[in-house]
């Protein structure tokens, strides 16, 4: 008689169920990697978040956001948040977060 098939489902450590038969293929970047590469933040009205750009936050894929026409938009005192928020920083930091980084993502 040949060896007997375990059909249960395996199951993580933290147990969450694992499907495929195949060997686990762990990711070929690290998670940080991945973030950096493919996540962009976006913020409305964050003095401190703007602090961390440049150190904790990836200069380059940070972007300001009014969320108009929503009513808890910065509209009509943008211009006044984005003062505000940008104080800490110098003006090239500024100027990628607030006017070039969404040009990027957006290709304009």
């Amino acid at each position: 008689m040949g060896a007997k098939h375990d059909s249960r489902p395996r199951h993580s450590r933290d147990g969450r169920r694992l499907t495929g038969d195949g060997p686990i293929v762990l990711p070929k970047l690290l998670p940080s990697e991945y973030f950096h590469r493919q996540i962009w933040l976006s913020f409305v009205d964050d003095p401190l978040g703007v602090k961390r750009v440049g150190s904790v936050l990836d200069v380059d894929k940070v972007m300001f956001g009014s969320d108009y026409p929503h009513p808890a938009s910065t509209w009509p005192d943008s211009q006044k948040i984005i003062d505000e928020c940008a104080q800490s920083v110098t003006a090239e930091v500024r100027q990628k977060i607030f006017r070039d980084n969404s040009r990027m993502l957006f290709g304009l």
